[in-house]
């Protein structure tokens, strides 16, 4: 997936879906009984890049995004 958001726009925009509260765990299909971690982490130091992870992990699933722009793109990459 692309978008012409920014990278930082692409990880705002996760860190609020990905928050806990009933409309957002709907959303995701997550139980509001159950635990979930969510670990956002930037590799972009010493690169010609962005490159930042997101990974979701719950009881039964584990998800990792990779969003990532190069400094002469138009598009951020979500993947």
């Amino acid at each position: 997936m692309t978008t012409e958001a920014s990278v930082e726009q692409v990880i705002q925009q996760y860190r609020v879906l990905l928050t806990r509260n009933p409309t957002h765990d709907e959303k995701v299909d997550l139980q509001p009984d159950k635990g979930r971690s969510v670990l956002f982490h930037d590799e972009s130091e010493g690169r010609l890049f962005e490159l930042l992870l997101i990974l979701v992990n719950s009881e039964t699933t584990s998800t990792t995004l990779i969003v990532s722009r190069g400094a002469d793109e138009e598009q951020t990459q979500i993947k």
